[in-house]
């Protein structure tokens, strides 16, 4: 063979020699036939060219390009030769996901077909020779490709390796001892990879082939056997570290470091030696193949020296033109800095990755960074990033699309949306087993479901992971397993404890399950001791951290403390960041339990958590961030709480203002990082989104991100409430809980200009309005988020308010907890919020609330000793008797179940709210401080022209009666029965100023996005008006329950007003209950001439209110006629 640079070698000797670059300006024609060594001719359109250039593209990761060249030139060459052969397995490796095992199906067959025709007539089918070995060779690549991509058994895997073996035999017997080598290598490889006990039959093979090679007196062919077995030894060297022995779940003091070197030296020589050999025979790669198999050992196995090499390794690669070779070794280091903790250096990973990525244009390699990207973004709490990024998968995408799934449900769990997440998985985990074999996502995705499943349905959680060890176990996969049966224990054992506590027990049916959780730990911990590569003992810190939950569930204080000891110990020395940042985190909270009774560990729980915090930060893990420092500040504010009368330094007791000095030093320290984590949870809200996201998503999102911070706020405000009594903090913590995001979609509203309104996206939700302009529409996605309302800032609204028109508006904004409500009162000339505690009786109002006020079509029910009940409860807004005049406009601020109450409809001062005072109602205070700033307000919002629709289902004769009388009040053509469609209120709501629309609501059970208003086309759901231009001032529903809202965590009421209050208007008057037809009339009629006459919306409800209550004598009229109403928003 030549050597050198590799001038004037023919195509196949740059082909055996990896001389990728070479070799593909050989084939463009700068070639040299005369040395051949397959002694075929050169033509332009000569196979051998072909084949060779497909293969050297196949090496090296091209696929693309690969294939490109298949598709326009296999059909010159016969149906059963290598060119029409190798042409299919590339197309095969550049097909999307969907198409390809129909490809692959075919590719077997042609296989078959050619591998039968030669047996059938005892000769080949080709002038060529080999081509049934090739057919074997490509029938085994098929199988493993097949397992690799969508799963498969040991059996599977087993046949596999058994095919190319015999392919390797058919390359013999056809002198073609080169592709024989490289068909034992490919056996050896796969067989190596699978279970422990197929390891030594790839050392068999690869002797074999050795042996053959050297008969054969081949240098290059000596040369490749030898190396491969020599990585083969030093790999079972590495694979053979640990003791397998008990002691080593204790927490091995150097688990990061390679314990002695005793049998390495032998095959850590042979491998070197093989090494130089095939750089001598012209594999001008060799050293960098090398370097980069030895580093991947030294990665795996959390060797930090094993970085350099690899980097240095990956360059070499790259020059050599190996770029797959090189994108997979960065995505090794990669790999390596997250398990370690260390986000800068992984992203420079990630970046390196992408560039060899960039190079091979490989659908494998775009989703492999698609998932790191996810990852990445996930981990730092950009979750919607995240979720777009396994969304909108590229149409040349080559990846197993479950993976992105997989990604994409975590990040969907994360943001609280775990009834989507679950379906998720669970496609998934349908998909997966419906296919022949067992995926190698199975585990993955069984682990991931039961995780969700575990708090709502814990028997449906036992199953999945009882399946998903099964799978791991089919596809000998001991990691899975382990993981499978660390979260099965920790489930039972959970379920343990949850029964303890309701029976008295720790049996669940009245079983005693301790011993059957433990049995599954040691298992766990048993298939992970022998193992000593970083992944096993990553997991391993995670089975000991979960046994140590599962002893804190069953209060064995010292067990516990044992076990995240140990997983502590085993997480710091072996330097893996984010394992031991949720190991300190568990172990903080089983110290701040202790610390309840013995505060003085309270300091030790604040450095767990302190180190904890560190750590997620140094990983990109800062979507974690929040929960480090809320549990630090549980620990400065019980700590205030349980500061201990404490000696001196000569012994004498600290005087009782030094006591308090301290106590209050550690509860203004917990306010400090109370408040950094609801800026965390902030920060994380608006990361649920993105500028692309359709905004009914991100609203569904930044709802749905409150899931798991209530405890933020609630814990903030009754440390400002009850412990360092400040009222003015204690109402900016009540209002940094309501409605975060609706005022965060009212910002960026306020963004785009109040007065313009987002188009809908098509792909969601029916449409039969008119066509939108995004490019003129509102982003209500993530921006600045909106701030909650300080006093001062509330203060500095409602004096601009009084001056501007001379109203005075009183707040009236309530907090509900278990332990008693709150009512807060503020006006613009008062100093302080004044404050007032409500004492109810909560259980007696909530089942009133859940017997009349809940139930459809109950209010009407009420007997005047319902409603001598109904008015008992008038507390609830007895300081406004004091707060206010009667011409005063109140603004009602529900919090909680309040919000499902018609508190207008109480007496204050002997006469209900609404007859005596303006009402409006809002979600949170913060919306009133939004409303008021519009520059476009009052009769100037509703000037752009009036809409009536009424009856669109010609079934509600009162309906349209009353929409013929409003429409004369205004002076315009009521659009009723088959008029009022659905494009017909798009419409209204984009270019007129007062819209009135008088038909059936839509109410359901379900989401509030889904309730709405009947057209006689369809329904218009609050969904379908999120984004929407809405220009109009004022809206009017007259149906029954259009008000009624779905309450979500984080205080957010969610149904039509905030739909409409999100797409631009400013006052939204809607029912609480079903309404009465007549009286309905009789007041929206009154309400529209009022308005028409000069009153704002909150005057002219109140006055159309106090007409529709009057009767001839005695008290007003049943709060079913007048009270149904109420005004939502802007009160002018």
């Amino acid at each position: 063979m030549a050597t050198g640079s590799g001038a004037g070698w023919s195509g196949q000797e740059l082909y055996d020699t990896k001389r990728w670059k070479e070799l593909e300006v050989w084939a463009a024609g700068g070639r040299n036939d005369s040395d051949s060594s397959d002694g075929a001719g050169a033509s332009e359109g000569d196979e051998a060219v072909f084949v060779l250039l497909l293969r050297g593209r196949l090496e090296r990761g091209a696929f693309r390009a690969a294939a490109g060249a298949a598709r326009s030139g296999m059909g010159r060459f016969p149906a059963d030769g290598p060119g029409n052969l190798w042409g299919r397995l590339a197309i095969v490796l550049d097909t999307p996901d969907a198409a390809r095992p129909r490809l692959l199906a075919e590719l077997r067959a042609q296989c078959e077909a050619v591998i039968a025709t030669a047996t059938a007539t005892a000769v080949e089918t080709t002038a060529r020779p080999g081509v049934v070995a090739l057919a074997v060779d490509l029938r085994a690549q098929a199988i493993g490709l097949e397992l690799l991509l969508h799963g498969g058994s040991v059996e599977t895997r087993a046949v596999a390796v058994g095919e190319w073996e015999r392919a390797a035999a058919a390359y013999r017997e056809a002198g073609l001892g080169r592709e024989a080598g490289r068909a034992a290598r490919r056996a050896a490889r796969f067989a190596f990879d699978g279970p422990p006990a197929q390891r030594a039959r790839a050392r068999t093979i690869l002797e074999t082939e050795l042996a053959e090679a050297v008969t054969r007196a081949d240098t290059l062919r000596i040369a490749e056997a030898r190396s491969a077995l020599a990585e083969n030894a030093v790999r079972e060297w590495f694979t053979a570290l640990g003791s397998g022995g008990p002691e080593a779940a204790d927490g091995p003091e150097e688990a990061e470091r390679v314990e002695g070197t005793e049998g390495l030296e032998g095959p850590a020589l042979e491998w070197e030696l093989a090494t130089g050999a095939l750089t001598a025979a012209g594999v001008a790669s060799a050293e960098a193949r090398a370097a980069a198999a030895e580093a991947r050992l030294l990665l795996a196995h959390g060797l930090a020296e094993g970085v350099e090499q690899a980097e240095r390794a990956a360059v070499l690669l790259g020059e050599h033109g190996a770029d797959a070779d090189e994108h997979s070794l960065w995505q090794d280091v990669a790999i390596y800095h997250l398990r370690k903790g260390d986000a800068v250096a992984r992203a420079a990973a990630h970046a390196a990755a992408r560039t060899a990525a960039e190079r091979l244009e490989n659908g494998f390699t775009a989703d492999g960074l698609t998932l790191g990207a996810a990852d990445t973004a996930m981990r730092d709490g950009r979750l919607g990033e995240a979720r777009k990024l396994t969304s909108d998968r590229a149409e040349d995408a080559l990846g197993d699309p479950v993976g992105l799934r997989v990604v994409r449900s975590s990040a969907l769990s994360t943001m609280g949306l775990r009834k989507e997440a679950v379906a998720l998985l669970r496609s998934c985990a349908e998909e997966l087993e419906a296919r022949p074999g067992a995926s190698a996502l199975l585990p993955e995705v069984h682990l991931s479901l039961s995780a969700l499943l575990v708090e709502d349905d814990p028997d449906a959680a036992e199953v999945c992971l009882r399946r998903g060890a099964a799978a791991a176990d089919a596809l000998g996969s001991v990691m899975d397993r382990a993981r499978c049966l660390s979260l099965l224990g920790w489930t039972i054992a959970r379920r343990s404890f949850a029964s303890a506590a309701s029976a008295g027990s720790s049996a669940v049916g009245g079983v005693d399950r301790t011993a059957e959780y433990e049995a599954v730990f040691d298992e766990a911990v048993g298939l992970l001791l022998p193992l000593r590569t970083l992944e096993a003992l990553e997991h391993l810190t995670s089975v000991l951290q979960q046994r140590g939950q599962a002893a804190f569930f069953r209060q064995d204080g010292p067990a516990a403390a044992h076990w995240f000891a140990c997983a502590a110990e085993i997480g710091r020395a072996a330097g893996l960041g984010p394992a031991l940042a949720f190991t300190l985190a568990y172990q903080g909270l089983f110290l701040v339990s202790a610390a309840r009774t013995d505060p003085g560990r309270y300091e030790e729980a604040d450095a767990c958590f302190a180190e904890s915090e560190r750590l997620f930060s140094a990983a990109g893990m800062t979507g974690e961030r929040w929960r480090s420092l809320f549990h630090r500040a549980v620990c400065a504010l019980e700590a205030g709480d349980r500061t201990p009368e404490v000696q001196g330094e000569q012994g004498e007791e600290r005087e009782e203002g030094d006591q308090e000095d301290g106590r209050r030093a550690r509860w203004v320290r917990a306010g400090e990082l109370l408040a950094q984590a609801a800026d965390e949870a902030d920060r994380l809200r608006r990361g649920a989104a993105t500028p692309a996201t359709h905004p009914l998503q991100a609203q569904e999102a930044g709802i749905a991100s409150a899931h798991d911070k209530d405890e933020v706020y609630r814990l903030a405000f009754e440390l400002h409430w009850y412990r360092l009594h400040d009222s003015a903090a204690a109402l900016y913590w009540l209002e940094r809980a309501k409605s975060r995001a609706l005022l965060d979609g009212l910002a960026a509203l306020d963004r785009s200009g109040a007065d313009v309104g987002a188009a809908a996206d098509p792909g969601l939700g029916s449409d039969s309005g008119p066509d939108l302009n995004p490019a003129t529409g509102p982003d209500l996605n993530p921006g600045p988020g909106a701030k909650a309302g300080e006093w001062p800032v509330l203060k500095a609204a409602l004096a601009a308010e009084f001056a501007r028109s001379g109203q005075r508006l009183v707040l009236a904004q309530y907090r509900s907890s278990p332990t008693g409500l709150l009512l807060f009162g503020m006006r613009h000339d008062w100093e302080q919020p004044e404050v007032r505690e409500i004492a109810v009786d909560q259980d007696r109002l909530r089942r009133l609330t859940r017997g009349t006020f809940q139930r459809s079509g109950e209010v009407r029910m009420m007997t005047a000793a319902m409603l001598r009940g109904w008015a008992a409860f008038a507390v609830l807004v007895e300081p406004l008797a004091e707060w206010t005049e009667p011409d005063d406009v109140v603004v009602l601020v529900p919090h909680g179940s309040l919000h499902d109450l018609p508190l207008h409809t109480l007496p204050v001062a002997g006469v209900p709210l609404l007859l005596r005072n303006p009402v409006v109602q809002l979600p949170s205070s913060s919306v009133l401080v939004d409303l008021l700033r519009r520059e476009v307000r009052g009769p100037a919002s509703r000037s752009a022209g009036r809409a009536v629709l009424a009856d669109p289902q010609r079934n509600l004769p009162h309906a349209a009666a009353e929409g013929a009388a409003v429409a004369g009040l205004l002076g315009v053509r009521a659009a009723i029965g088959g008029e009022a469609t659905r494009a017909a209120l798009f419409a209204a709501l984009e270019s007129s100023g007062l819209v009135h629309l008088a038909g059936h609501g839509v109410v359901t059970t379900g989401s509030g996005f889904e309730r709405g208003v009947h057209l006689s086309d369809g329904p218009v759901t609050a969904g379908d008006l999120v984004g929407r231009r809405i220009r109009a001032g004022a809206v009017v529903l007259s149906g029954c329950e259009t008000g009624v809202n779905e309450q979500r965590p984080g205080d957010e009421p969610v149904g039509l007003p905030r739909a409409l209050l999100l797409g631009g208007a400013r006052s939204v008057l809607v029912s609480q209950w079903r309404v009465a037809d007549e009286s309905s009339r009789e007041l929206l009629t009154s309400f529209h001439q009022r308005l028409a006459a000069g009153d704002p919306p909150a005057r002219a409800l109140h006055h159309a209110a106090v007409e529709v209550s009057r009767i001839a004598e005695g008290p007003p009229r049943h709060l079913y006629h007048w009270g149904a109403f109420v005004l939502v928003g802007d009160w002018s």
